[in-house]
């Protein structure tokens, strides 16, 4: 849980939360470009991405360190999601992309964490039934059709590129 928590807040989407959040707090600055010579790094081009980057250090360091709002999530996910694992045994496999683990809206108006781990194994995170935590998860063998909306779902949430797995001989 701590993997996919920590994944869903990096990349550049990030966690929905702390971008809502970031979002109307930034609202208050002006975004300015910032020249090549002072950037601390080449991607960050504006003081916006420059403040939101060190923020998000910041919360990776609290999280390294069992603290923080990374950690925090992680730990109430835990407390209130399983895992639900998705086999293709099928030609069709999951991709993934630059933002590998993202909460997805189903069709259903369900929300679910989505993470390809290989291309023949997606993880879900999805709600407990009860309100314990237990250590139980499902595997679920999907057809082709199925892993094709799931494919969408992770096509819809890349930014810059999609990785397909390699083609078997």
């Amino acid at each position: 849980m701590k993997f996919f928590t920590a994944l869903d807040w990096r990349g550049f989407t990030g966690n929905r939360s702390f971008e809502d959040a970031f979002g109307n707090l930034m609202g208050i600055f002006q975004e300015e470009e910032i020249s090549e010579d002072d950037r601390i790094l080449p991607c960050l081009t504006t003081t916006v991405a420059e403040i939101r980057h060190c923020l998000l250090l910041k919360y990776y360091r609290q999280f390294f360190e069992d603290s923080g709002p990374i950690y925090k999530m992680a730990m109430e996910n835990l407390a209130k999601t399983n895992f639900h694992f998705l086999v293709s045994r099928s030609s069709e496999q999951f991709i993934t992309c630059d933002s590998p683990a993202f909460l997805h809206q189903r069709v259903d108006g369900f929300i679910e964490g989505l993470l390809p781990i290989t291309p023949n194994v997606l993880m879900l995170q999805g709600r407990c039934d009860d309100t314990t935590y237990t250590d139980h998860f499902y595997v679920t063998h999907i057809n082709d059709e199925q892993v094709e909306v799931y494919n969408q779902a992770i096509r819809s949430n890349a930014t810059e590129f999609v990785v397909h797995p390699p083609h078997s001989a």
